[in-house]
């Protein structure tokens, strides 16, 4: 048999089919399908159920939902940018289907494949395969706008599954680009802040330096909040050194601080605190931190949320003994919390999309582990590293790994 041959037996048999469902009596189909396929247009009915999942902020339904209609539109745009123009098949002649069914507005396009049936096969792929339950509750919406097409006279059967398989397969490329969790393995997730059990760390002895006794505080002129807390810092610790400084002579005036006094003291952002903590490990004192920057994770770490908190602590001469993490060859003997972005295609895309379909601790594509060294071989020249807010390039062999308690750091006692 001929492809020709072939071709015109296919189509005598899907117009034969379109006869007997113009012809055939559908029970409660009268009242349902017209309006349900008028819904479907645009891709209206869909947006709205993506809407009302998302509405019940279920972070499964908001995923759903968002794979959902992401699955919706690479199915459109195949179908009306390449399916329609690469087989111009015209409408079937409306003379058996009886007027009662027929569209008010006839659409002008050409017939094969359905886009409505592309359009909804691929939404409730799409959400099926982000929630099960979800997807069974959309399926039959699904299939009812799906024979909605062949039921108006504006799609032969044929046109309906062409198109329903272009919008199950745009499904499994949208799956394929942001997996869901069923593909990956679970991984560690990462509780809030607020959540988070009270900072630990084996105590340490301090000296006592009440009012600042003893002891010289660094300030960095241009962390965020910085310059108002120094002025707490000067009322609270009276007898301390304030020295206030540029960013650019941040290492020498912390190198000088800290081989001058008991302990040294830094007020600014997490960058600056990691510079001042080499400078207290280099000197073998102790370091307290004052937040003064624009997130202080280091700060909120040890429990240190005011300039009051490290000002108790030097009271008392409550300090633990910390971590210290580095970046180049030598061993590892605490954990390190190791956070990687799957790689793949469009990584970008993909992250973005999870960022927007729930909390980024929840998707697959972000990875959350505990190891004692990491070693990167490898890395491409200029490759660019970002450590602590600070880019800079690198190349070859990368390793990090940890110093347990090498360093001393002032934090107040936590009341359970």
């Amino acid at each position: 048999m001929t492809y020709s041959t072939w071709h015109k037996r296919l189509g005598e048999q899907d117009r034969a089919l379109f006869h007997f469902a113009a012809t055939r009596h559908w029970p409660a189909a009268e009242a349902v399908l017209p309006r349900l396929s008028r819904a479907a247009n645009h891709g209206v009915l869909w947006f709205a159920a993506a809407g009302a999942m998302g509405a019940t902020r279920a972070p499964r339904a908001r995923r759903a939902a968002l794979r959902g209609v992401t699955s919706l539109a690479l199915a459109s745009l195949t179908v009306n940018t390449v399916a329609k123009r690469a087989v111009r098949r015209d409408r079937p002649l409306l003379d058996a289907v009886p007027l009662v069914r027929q569209l008010k507005h006839r659409p002008i396009t050409t017939s094969f494949p359905s886009g409505h049936s592309a359009s909804a096969a691929a939404f409730v792929t799409g959400v099926a395969l982000e929630s099960w339950g979800w997807g069974a509750v959309m399926a039959p919406v699904g299939v009812s706008v799906a024979a909605s097409r062949v039921y108006t006279g504006v799609h032969y059967p044929g046109d309906v599954m062409v198109g329903a398989a272009l919008g199950v397969g745009a499904a499994f490329a949208v799956r394929g680009l942001v997996p869901t969790p069923k593909q990956l393995p679970p991984l560690t997730q990462v509780p809030p802040r607020t959540q988070l059990p009270p900072p630990g760390g084996p105590y340490a002895d301090a000296p006592v330096l009440p009012e600042g006794r003893d002891m010289v505080i660094v300030v960095d002129r241009a962390s965020g909040t910085a310059r108002t807390r120094a002025a707490l810092v000067r009322e609270a610790l009276p007898l301390a050194e304030v020295v206030e400084c540029d960013p650019d002579d941040l290492p020498s005036a912390l190198d000088k601080a800290a081989r001058r006094g008991l302990a040294l003291g830094v007020c600014g952002g997490d960058d600056t605190v990691d510079r001042a903590a080499v400078a207290a490990a280099r000197a073998g004192v102790p370091l307290a931190v004052f937040p003064g920057g624009a997130l202080n994770h280091i700060a909120h770490g040890l429990g240190i949320e005011e300039v009051k908190d490290t000002c108790r602590a030097l009271a008392s001469g409550d300090a633990v003994r910390v971590d210290l993490g580095r970046f180049g060859p030598g061993p590892g003997g605490g954990l390190l919390g190791v956070r990687a972005v799957r790689g793949g295609r469009l990584p970008g895309l993909r992250l973005l999309a999870a960022a927007l379909a729930g909390p980024l601790n929840r998707t697959p594509l972000r990875a959350v582990r505990r190891m004692s060294r990491l070693s990167l071989s490898g890395v491409s020249e200029g490759t660019p590293l970002a450590c602590d807010g600070e880019v800079t390039d690198t190349a070859g062999q990368l390793t990090s790994d940890k110093r347990p308690e090498s360093l001393t750091v002032y934090r107040p006692t936590v009341h359970l």
